[in-house]
């Protein structure tokens, strides 16, 4: 690759520690979920294998840019979240366990579960990676 290729990918490594913003209220991880800490490293292979998860399970509903602007994001019974604009820090921990175990209101799937779609969970990891890059944008190195 590269250097102006390397340069986005590497640049998501600084974001490793920051948090989150949570898109939905109410909708908690219990705390042993929330202090899971992500395993798989951050790389560029990482980052573009939960783009491209994103992209194929995630995006129809919270949109490219994580925006909740996807083409089926109006069908739900609540909008789809937009995972740029919460509040509430998430921690990788939480966002695997959204990301694994869905969210029903009653009978009603407002977020499907995507343990059998993406059932290796080192693939959910990436996809953590992946949500994190979106929520941050591109950073840019320092004195830049």
């Amino acid at each position: 690759m590269t250097a102006p290729r390397l340069a986005a990918p590497l640049a998501a490594l600084a974001l490793v520690m920051v948090p989150i913003p949570a898109p939905a209220e109410g909708w908690s991880a219990p705390p042993e979920a929330r202090a899971k800490t992500n395993p798989v490293p951050l790389s560029p292979d990482a980052l573009a294998k939960g783009k491209a998860l994103y992209t194929r399970h995630c995006s129809k509903c919270h949109g490219p840019k994580g925006r909740g602007d996807g083409s089926a994001a109006r069908y739900g019974a609540e909008p789809a979240s937009d995972l740029t604009a919460a509040e509430v820090p998430l921690n990788e921990g939480e966002v695997f366990w959204k990301i694994s175990t869905g969210r029903k209101s009653g009978p009603e799937v407002l977020m499907p579960a995507f343990t059998k779609d993406i059932p290796r969970e080192e693939d959910r990891w990436k996809v953590v990676h992946f949500v994190r890059v979106l929520v941050e944008g591109p950073v840019r190195p320092a004195g830049h």
